[in-house]
């Protein structure tokens, strides 16, 4: 993937979800990460959840991947391997919640 692509690719908004008054896209994660961290880390992110980083600003800490889930609770179980998982440079770990 170029870097090009890393930046550029935008939510997929037929994806939209609500749960209890909150709206989010169904097949994204959001990663907060440490100022350590390379964008190859969070490939390796990527890669545990067989997802595909789709956004990154390190200025920020942020990153955003996109999983092949298609309703809430695949989603969860997603989220909840990434917090699992051990990696020390994550912060936290959630869904692509929609601000409107």
């Amino acid at each position: 993937m170029s870097r090009e692509e890393v930046f550029e690719r935008e939510s997929d908004l037929t994806k939209i979800v609500e749960q209890e008054g909150a709206k989010f896209i169904v097949n994204e994660i959001v990663i907060l990460f440490r100022d350590e961290t390379t964008i190859n880390d969070l490939f390796g992110v990527a890669d545990l959840v067989n997802g595909r980083l789709t956004g990154f600003l390190p200025g920020l800490g942020v990153a955003k991947i996109e999983v092949l889930a298609e309703n809430i609770q695949e989603l969860n179980d997603l989220i909840n391997r990434i917090k699992n998982s051990g990696n020390l440079f994550i912060e936290d770990v959630l869904p692509n919640i929609l601000i409107l």
